[in-house]
């Protein structure tokens, strides 16, 4: 393959061109790419989790602090959207593989470290 004196091929440039263009477009339309998303990986409209999102008053479901990035939570096998959680709880929700035994000895073994 040929290379350009920057040492990167055509399809190299063509890349960084449209990641650059795409990124453009995202800070440009910012809520038809949400919307995007939102149908694409949740199946969900940008009506109803601005409803969500309203609904819970723009806090967390789990620890009720106001998200500055709502993240929306969802089964993993059924696919099925729950509520809006914050970055950590939605992380810590992944940590613990959804798994309510887990999340039990987590509480247990913090009540057991309570001061």
């Amino acid at each position: 393959m040929r290379k350009n004196a920057e040492g990167k091929t055509r399809q190299e440039l063509q890349r960084e061109y449209n990641r650059a263009y795409m990124e453009r477009q995202r800070a440009k339309y910012p809520e038809k790419f949400k919307a995007y998303n939102l149908k694409s990986d949740y199946n969900l409209s940008l009506e109803a989790y601005n409803k969500m999102l309203s609904d819970q008053k723009g806090c967390c479901a789990v620890c009720n602090r106001v998200m500055e990035k709502p993240c929306v939570d969802h089964n993993h096998e059924t696919e099925q959207v729950r509520e809006l959680l914050c970055r950590e709880c939605n992380l810590a929700l992944g940590f613990v593989r959804d798994d309510v035994a887990i999340a039990e000895r987590l509480v247990a073994y913090l009540k057991k470290w309570e001061q």
